[in-house]
């Protein structure tokens, strides 16, 4: 697996980044505020990213706060799908259902 990305109410945000924080992950540069002129939605859309290894592998992980919470993660190297599901297990997105790349 590549990827994955996948939708969760935006109230689950917070237990999120505390897990991330927990497993060593840091934040990443780059992304920022969105205008709410540039946005899909009337509502501004705001993102964060962050970085961090488990294992070998290197996992990049956006969010985008909008409606939802959009979490878009994505391994260096390629992983297993059982490799890739239990870590987003660990994150606490177990049921999430999305879309593996």
């Amino acid at each position: 697996m590549k990827g994955f990305v996948g939708r969760c109410p935006t109230s689950s945000e917070a237990r999120l980044r505390h897990r991330l924080e927990g497993l060593g992950f840091e934040p990443a540069e780059g992304v920022r505020h969105v205008p709410a002129i540039f946005a899909r939605h009337p509502s501004a859309v705001q993102g964060a990213a962050f970085r961090g290894r488990v294992g070998q592998c290197a996992i990049a992980i956006r969010l985008r706060k909008g409606a939802e919470l959009e979490i878009h993660v994505s391994f260096a190297p390629r992983v297993s799908y059982r490799r890739a599901s239990k870590f987003l297990s660990r994150l606490g997105l177990r049921g999430l259902e999305g879309t593996w790349t």
